[in-house]
């Protein structure tokens, strides 16, 4: 209220050339504004359970009122992509940074986009640009991504660096823990990548069976072959419906 207040002084008193709005004008952009955004939120929400039309519906609909909002430009790309029309979300991702350059989401998804075509140091650029503003509460994601791209490159040294660096950020960053002990396990260093599948399963990503999946097998390459049976045990017991349980039902018959 006293926000509007101020306004309509302004106005009575005639300071300033950019014109005054009523009451009923201010109601209905505060309308505009909260409409928008619970027609992101929904979108957003949509887009997690991977209804991709509908999400690309409603997050349309929010964008015509917000036309510049980064937020709902870079969520509309996601659902985009994960509709398959890459097009469409590469432009949506450009939109957000011409926005807000240092949207980091937006940066992030299209480094992702270009890693994925195997343009690895342009990818670079945009996750080494996210990685730079220090208030972006994903940076452990820039950095993430930035190992992940090495990787894909057998760069191990610096793929790890990478991954040390978002870990030491984000200490439950599930994705990048696990990349760190596939950088492990990819050079032969079977001993550190175990150390870390378990850290994985027991911090990072505990409810993730490819995780307890991949320690599994990591015991077997160090030839702790108990250790590897009571983890694919747990595997069937635990996550009963998932894939990665038939896959340890046929492990455990190969198992010395």
């Amino acid at each position: 209220m006293r926000r509007i207040l101020f306004i309509v002084m302004v106005c009575i008193l005639g300071i300033g050339s950019f014109g005054c709005a009523s009451y009923q004008d201010l109601a209905n952009e505060d309308n505009r504004d909260k409409k928008a955004d619970y027609l992101y939120e929904y979108g957003s929400t949509l887009l997690m359970d991977n209804k991709a039309g509908e999400a690309i519906r409603q997050l349309t609909e929010a964008w015509k009122i917000k036309p510049k909002d980064p937020r709902i430009l870079n969520n509309l790309g996601l659902a985009y992509l994960m509709s398959g029309d890459r097009d469409e979300a590469r432009a949506h991702f450009e939109k957000a940074v011409s926005y807000d350059e240092k949207f980091g989401d937006a940066l992030i998804n299209l480094g992702r986009l270009e890693m994925d075509a195997g343009r690895y140091s342009k990818a670079r650029d945009y996750f080494t640009k996210a990685s730079l503003d220090v208030t972006y509460r994903g940076v452990s994601n820039a950095f993430a991504n930035v190992g992940l791209s090495y990787l894909r490159e057998q760069n191990y040294t610096l793929a790890e660096k990478s991954f040390r660096k978002a870990v030491s950020l984000q200490p439950d960053h599930c994705e990048a823990t696990l990349w760190l002990a596939d950088s492990y396990a990819l050079r032969g260093a079977h001993e550190l990548s175990t150390q870390v599948y378990k850290r994985a399963v027991g911090l990072a990503c505990p409810m993730v069976p490819f995780a307890h999946f991949k320690l599994a097998r990591s015991y077997i390459k160090i030839s702790h072959f108990d250790d590897a049976r009571k983890k694919y045990k747990e595997i069937i017991e635990r996550f009963p419906q998932s894939r990665y349980a038939a896959l340890a039902q046929k492990e455990l018959k190969n198992l010395p």
